[in-house]
């Protein structure tokens, strides 16, 4: 399989877009959960080479006094102990500049990591906003051909009937004004097929009208997630080869393992992972076939024409994120609805990311911490309640 497009290939039809969606959702969780990683280990070596330079100084009384000279050096009567404790000296020494190096470019990692997240939730979910209106408006144009359908079909059964009537009553001679009434509610329903069948054709070709911009825009959407999806494994590939490259600068203290880690970081393949990602989530090959015209005809023929199109993603586009796995508890009744002040997006994986101006549901206040629970985009996590205001009569 070619993978210059594996999404664009592979994800059409109802499920499509939730299957992108809940990747997406995937994806940044992750990426959360290795920032939390990163911080966790710059505090770990910022501690460890703070432990080492005490060994250095001169409350201690062991690798340094006041003059600058060892303890150990002025006390050791023999030449030999005393070049081992200068070289005890020199390795505490080298390890905390190993260490201090490798704090740096954790910092580096991890302040990279975070603005990365951020930039990728941003289009994210500008992507996911535009696809999911897109799919909402076919949806509105297909909800109107199945509605005339009905009162087509309902019409045309109705005008059969009458027709039937009158041809009954002229073999059964009936008076003429009688026959002429039925003959008039005939004529009535007939002009009435006209126009249903009008109204059908209109709404057959609203829809092929707009096919066009439904497959180009779902076409650049999966072709976006995608671009998206890739340069995430990379950008956490280019990480990983920083951090093993720091590691080689330091002497080795278990081997085995930092061979581990080079090797997996060497053997990292995006398009393989995308290709066996996508055979187990793959959905449809090819874009929904357009709507064709049908004329009038008995409604046991009026046969489902129009294509199908993703109804994964109802109108409101959050209904589907809800269904997502909550990082927190069940979703409960929202309690008041409230609106961001600021971006934020929260270190630990049980944290809510948001961005100004955004607007959600808070299901608990725990009051007196600061801390409340929130729903947004389908999860449902943590979140600082000085980073927003209550939307008045939201309650």
């Amino acid at each position: 399989m070619a993978t210059a497009a594996l999404f664009e290939e592979n994800l059409w039809g109802d499920n499509g877009y939730d299957t992108v969606e809940r990747l997406s959702n995937t994806s940044s969780d992750v990426l959360g959960q290795f920032e939390s990683f990163l911080k966790e280990r710059v505090e770990l070596e910022d501690n460890y080479v703070k432990h080492l330079k005490k060994l250095t100084e001169p409350a201690s009384g062991f690798l340094k006094s006041n003059d600058g000279i060892p303890e150990l050096l002025k006390t050791e009567p023999l030449t030999t102990l005393r070049e081992c404790w200068a070289a005890l000296k020199e390795e505490n020494n080298s390890r905390m500049e190993a260490h201090r190096d490798l704090f740096a470019c954790l910092s580096k990692m991890l302040t990279a990591t975070r603005d990365y997240r951020k930039e990728q939730l941003k289009l994210k979910k500008q992507q996911l906003t535009d696809a999911a209106a897109v799919i909402r408006e076919r949806g509105m144009l297909e909800g109107a051909i199945k509605k005339v359908k009905l009162r087509y079909a309902d019409c045309i059964n109705r005008a059969q009937g009458a027709q039937s009537a009158v041809e009954t009553a002229q073999q059964q001679k009936r008076p003429a004004p009688e026959i002429a009434k039925m003959a008039m509610k005939h004529q009535k329903l007939s002009r009435e097929e006209m126009t249903l069948d009008q109204e059908y054709k209109e709404a057959i070709h609203a829809l092929q009208e707009f096919h066009p911009q439904f497959v180009t825009s779902i076409q650049t959407f999966l072709r976006t997630m995608e671009s998206y999806e890739k340069d995430r494994v990379l950008f956490v590939q280019q990480q990983l080869a920083s951090f093993c490259s720091m590691l080689q600068q330091m002497a080795p203290r278990n081997a085995e393992a930092r061979s581990r880690l080079e090797q997996s970081a060497v053997n990292i393949n995006v398009e393989k992972d995308l290709s066996e990602w996508v055979q187990s989530n793959k959905t449809e090959s090819s874009p929904p076939v357009p709507p064709t015209y049908v004329p009038k005809m008995a409604r046991s023929r009026l046969q489902d024409v129009e294509g199908s199109a993703p109804r994964s993603a109802s109108p409101n586009p959050s209904l589907t994120r809800a269904q997502s796995q909550s990082v927190m508890v069940e979703p409960a009744a929202p309690l008041c609805v409230v609106q961001a002040l600021y971006d934020f997006v929260g270190d630990e994986s049980d944290e809510l990311d948001f961005f100004t101006g955004e607007t959600f549901a808070v299901l608990d206040k725990d009051g007196g911490t600061g801390w409340w629970v929130g729903t947004n985009y389908g999860r449902t996590a943590w979140f600082p309640s000085s980073f927003v205001k209550e939307v008045p009569n939201s309650t």
